[in-house]
């Protein structure tokens, strides 16, 4: 159980990772926007999700999760197409955390180790690992590494997970007690004494100056209109907070899988902790580096990188560093975040090699997806096909110029996902009515079944999201026509893939149809 929560607890968005990313993505597309605002109102959806999902998984715990619950409830055809889009959609983000994993957290922990220590041997490391070999060595290290772990089996991969996860935990309390025993006058004082040369000895005002002169306007918190900000950032703060629900994908492989308190237990305490630790790290750092400056030093190193003049990455751990004044201290905090988007990395791996074995289970692609290692009983063939795919949008990823609209793209197709996993919410009742009634999924008010209401929801602010993401350019989709052909090409790409399948099957007197009359077997 233990293991399964800092499972979805990196899954929901692994904070490391989330307040790295996710809060610059945020202040550079909305500057101005009030993250803690846009962080609470998703916290009912983020609800939400946990009761469809954690419902469905205890009414129905198999491998495979979304597409076993589509497939049945929905339909067939569409429970794989969808299914299809969000494993293309993991694909692209496992290759994507791995190449941030590389240009990002590696040089930042490596510069934070060059301030430390004075070797600037650090440094030259770091300009490696940013640039595209490094890339390419680093994140691919990374993505076959996940492989191996995931090879050794479920037990084996979520105690590595569970590791990862509390080291990543050390880094973030004392990254938190550095900045809660630090003020705001502590950290200029230490910037401006590391880059002397910057602003005649005052870094911190002039990187603020230098970014309004590229086009950043000086805004604080909550100054933004709050429909043209926090709404769209919603989308990315429930990217951040909202998908401690993965262990749908192996619901049926842990203890107590049909106990509706595990399940939702499983996903609802984490859900609760990365929402509390998320708002109060960003809370603390804003306290101590004051929102503009991280605001601006960010759009600097993210749209001038000629003008931002640190040698390190604006990031948590070496805002942290600066006021830590520990040579040990530096160290602990710069290795101990590269943790979070490793972990990340491997769950995704669990998470669609299960799915790949779900479908080759139910015979939609070759029954060699789904053999299983007598050993370690992990779907070895899902494994291999699950890394050599992210390889290769590793390998894509790089010819791409613009990496935020490359991210755009996996939350758009995700959230065809998220739309069919809310639809199935809302028709589980109906469409499966005997699992329904004499399963741990029935639980009514007022005659209306729980995981009805809540589905409907949930499918609300899909729409919303949805309506979010065309509507605002700096969610990453700049060009809606692209977006709209790339969503339906690799819908279609998934229909042509069933299609082949269903008519070889027929070819020999079978019908592929028949094996989703049943729930495949625990």
């Amino acid at each position: 159980m233990t293991d399964t929560i800092f499972y979805n607890w990196v899954a929901g968005g692994a904070v490391g990772l989330a307040l790295v990313y996710n809060v610059y993505w945020a202040l550079n597309a909305f500057p101005g926007v009030n993250l803690t605002t846009a962080t609470l109102l998703v916290v009912p959806f983020a609800v939400c999700a946990v009761l469809v999902f954690g419902l469905l998984a205890s009414a129905m715990p198999r491998s495979g999760g979304d597409y076993v619950f589509v497939s049945r409830i929905v339909h067939p055809v569409w429970g794989f197409l969808s299914s299809w889009t969000g494993f293309i959609s993991v694909v692209a983000y496992s290759a994507w955390v791995a190449w941030f994993t590389a240009v990002a957290f590696v040089p930042a922990a490596l510069g934070v180790l060059a301030k430390s220590t004075g070797n600037t041997m650090f440094l030259t490391w770091s300009t490696w690992a940013s640039g595209k070999t490094g890339a390419y060595v680093i994140g691919g290290a990374i993505l076959v590494i996940s492989g191996l772990v995931m090879a050794a089996g479920i037990r084996v991969a979520l105690r590595v997970i569970t590791v990862l996860a509390v080291i990543g935990l050390i880094g973030l309390a004392l990254s938190a007690i550095v900045f809660l025993t630090h003020s705001h006058a502590d950290f200029v004082s230490a910037l401006d004494k590391f880059a002397p040369g910057v602003g005649k000895g005052h870094a911190y005002d002039d990187i603020i100056k230098v970014a309004g002169k590229n086009g950043l306007p000086a805004v604080g918190s909550g100054s933004a209109p709050f429909a043209s900000s926090t709404l769209p950032t919603m989308v990315i703060t429930f990217y951040a907070i909202g998908y401690s629900v993965w262990s749908i994908y192996f619901a049926g492989e842990f203890k107590g899988a049909r106990e509706r308190r595990r399940q939702l237990r499983s996903m609802m305490v984490p859900t609760v902790l990365n929402t509390v630790v998320f708002i109060a790290l960003y809370g603390l750092m804003f306290s101590a580096v004051g929102y503009q400056f991280a605001n601006a030093s960010s759009y600097l190193y993210n749209y001038v990188p000629t003008a931002y003049p640190l040698a390190v990455p604006p990031f948590v751990p070496f805002f942290a560093s600066l006021l830590s004044g520990s040579t040990v201290l530096n160290a602990i905090i710069a290795v101990s975040w590269i943790t979070w988007p490793i972990a990340m990395t491997f769950l995704i791996m669990v998470g669609f090699s299960r799915l790949l074995f779900a479908w080759s289970f139910d015979e939609v692609v070759p029954k060699a997806l789904s053999k299983v290692n007598a050993r370690t009983h992990a779907p070895v063939g899902a494994i291999v096909t699950s890394v050599a795919l992210s390889i290769i949008g590793l390998v894509l990823l790089l010819q791409v110029k613009n990496y935020l609209t490359f991210i755009a793209y996996t939350v758009l197709l995700a959230l065809v996902f998220w739309f069919s996993m809310a639809l199935a919410g809302v028709l589980f009742p109906y469409r499966l009515r005997d699992v329904y009634r004499s399963g741990p999924a029935r639980w009514e008010v007022g005659g209306i079944p729980v995981i009805t209401i809540v589905g409907g929801i949930l499918l609300a602010f899909v729409v919303f999201e949805f309506v979010m993401v065309f509507k605002y350019s700096g969610l990453g989709i700049t060009n809606r026509g692209q977006a709209i052909l790339i969503t339906l090409g690799v819908i279609a790409a998934g229909a042509v893939i069933f299609t082949i399948s269903y008519l070889a099957k027929r070819a020999r007197g079978r019908d592929l149809m028949v094996v989703f009359r049943e729930i495949p077997p625990e």
